[in-house]
């Protein structure tokens, strides 16, 4: 989860927003959680030699907002045209099968565990790029022409 609160601009959760504001809000984000992944998954490969993600560019269909009242999670839209939904059901325990342990779940099993020394790294970088406006459009742009790239559309470019 991300929240950057430079971003929220004190807007209130219960009030909605022109839808100006909502797609430019919603840019911004796609800008960070860009920046993260390409961030995230140099870090897998710096410090643990191995790659584990298939960057590809996070777009509204892969992300989802969530809305809190009080600290407490009380709700969020499902990612439905993303194979993010299957990943983000399996957050609820009640998504499980009972007497069943989940690391023998379809979607965990064959998963490895990134370190905590990846997250770290990735984190780190992360924060010189918060603390950096404007560092998370290159990174990003960066992210998505590599991910165009990968997939063999070099006219983007």
């Amino acid at each position: 989860m991300l929240r950057i609160v430079a971003l929220e601009g004190g807007q209130e959760q219960d009030q909605p927003g022109r839808i100006e504001d909502i797609v430019r809000r919603w840019g911004e984000y796609l800008d960070y959680l860009n920046a993260f992944y390409l961030l995230l998954d140099s870090a897998m490969l710096e410090v643990a030699n191995f790659v584990y993600f298939d960057l590809h560019e996070i777009t509204n269909r892969d992300a989802f907002r969530v809305h809190y009242e009080d600290g407490k999670s009380v709700g969020e839209n499902i990612a439905m045209e993303s194979v993010v939904s299957v990943f983000q059901m399996g957050r609820n325990l009640s998504n499980y099968s009972h007497g069943v342990p989940i690391e023998y779940d379809s979607r965990i099993m064959m998963r490895p565990v990134v370190s905590m020394d990846v997250i770290q790294r990735a984190s780190t970088m992360f924060a010189s790029v918060v603390s950096s406006p404007g560092s998370e459009k290159d990174l990003a742009s960066f992210a998505k022409g590599l991910s165009e790239y990968k997939i063999g559309n070099y006219e983007t470019l």
